[in-house]
């Protein structure tokens, strides 16, 4: 039987959203032909995958050029009528794709990531705001990964309910649970508080590092581990100079251990001013690690404050500060927490994230609009 062939648009990306299409790709290629379409820079994250690979040149902001250019691209590639869906991700990548699914008619899939919150924020606010009103009817089915951003499309964005689907994303428990510390820097003697996050604004990574600048005279066997990149590292790396902790934070980059990280880790941080789910908060559940997370988004329905980790208000550093403080005071608690996170967290397999959108992908083929 000939598989469907599904075109993946995607804007400038990485971190979950890359995370996302990965586990997609890999799971799903032997029931559904996936062609992967995004910008030359961003095609390594890729090239890995049993999908073909697809440059367009379209940005992550408003650009109407380029916007049009891939617009006429993919206009070419599927004008022969051989997609069944397209699927885009992110709010920019749904523009273009709407725009195209109008032209051509083929159904088009729009899973909605953080950017689609962030926009609102932006100057090109009612530009944004008035496109995705109109588009909303050239889009056969919206995903959104947790129930606050469900809520941001209906109340913001205008979108029908009826028209909006929640599916968490999901991890991989086996690959988290299993793996063994310790990483080459550990030693037991010292505590680790660390974060795995892209170094942009949203993240808040700043709020974390001025949190260990608080911590590290009373705690002086703490070290202080990120792990990503981003626009931001320089400023950071900056930040630690400033705030006399340089010696005691290890930046790691793009790491390539997390599972045997997290594992590391006495507390783990994720510390966003906004997130649509937090993957890195569901890896560190998984991995046995007590959570403190900033109590904004999707955040809040997977961290519940006291039960599986802790919440603090976003930009509170104070409370950052307390927060770590107390787990790092109380082990047993930390313990208790990380227990249970590790029970709750079960809830988020990848296969139970993957069974729920290959449902969505058949019923939409199956559908009389499929041509």
């Amino acid at each position: 039987m000939q598989r469907a062939k599904i075109l993946m648009l995607l804007r400038p990306a990485e971190g979950g959203m890359v995370k996302h299409v990965c586990t997609l790709i890999k799971t799903l290629s032997e029931k559904f032909a996936f062609t992967v379409a995004c910008p030359r820079e961003y095609i390594k994250f890729y090239r890995h995958l049993p999908c073909k690979l697809l440059e367009v040149p379209i940005t992550g902001t408003f650009d109407l050029w380029r916007d049009l250019r891939a617009l006429s691209g993919l206009h070419k590639v599927v004008a022969g009528g051989e997609f069944s869906l397209l699927h885009a991700h992110g709010f920019k990548a749904g523009l273009v794709a709407r725009l195209l699914a109008g032209i051509t008619g083929i159904p088009c899939l729009v899973t909605v990531h953080s950017d689609f919150a962030q926009a609102q924020a932006g100057k090109f606010k009612p530009i944004y705001l008035q496109a995705e009103r109109l588009l909303a009817r050239q889009t056969y089915q919206y995903i959104t990964v947790s129930e606050w951003l469900k809520k941001e499309l209906i109340q913001t964005y205008r979108v029908q309910k009826e028209k909006i689907c929640v599916i968490p994303n999901g991890i991989d428990l086996v690959e988290y649970g299993a793996a063994q510390k310790p990483l080459s820097f550990w030693t037991p003697q010292n505590y680790y508080v660390g974060t795995v996050a892209r170094l942009a604004p949203q993240k808040g990574v700043d709020l974390f590092l001025r949190a260990a600048a608080l911590l590290a005279p009373l705690f002086p066997q703490a070290c202080f581990v990120i792990a990503g990149e981003g626009p931001l590292r320089k400023h950071l790396e900056n930040l630690t100079q400033e705030l006399g902790i340089k010696e005691r934070v290890f930046f790691l980059g793009q790491f390539d251990r997390i599972p045997a990280l997290l594992k590391t880790l006495d507390v783990f941080v994720l510390a966003s001013r906004s997130e649509a789910q937090g993957i890195a908060a569901l890896e560190a559940m998984a991995a046995g690690c007590p959570v403190i997370a900033g109590s904004v988004g999707g955040l809040r329905e997977i961290i519940k404050d006291k039960h599986n980790g802790l919440l603090f208000p976003a930009e509170n550093v104070e409370a950052l500060f307390a927060a770590i403080q107390y787990l790092l005071n109380c082990p047993q608690e930390a313990a208790r927490l990380a227990k249970q996170a590790r029970l709750d967290v079960q809830s988020y397999s990848i296969e139970r994230h993957v069974g729920q959108m290959q449902k969505l992908y058949e019923k939409i083929l199956e559908d009389g609009k499929v041509k």
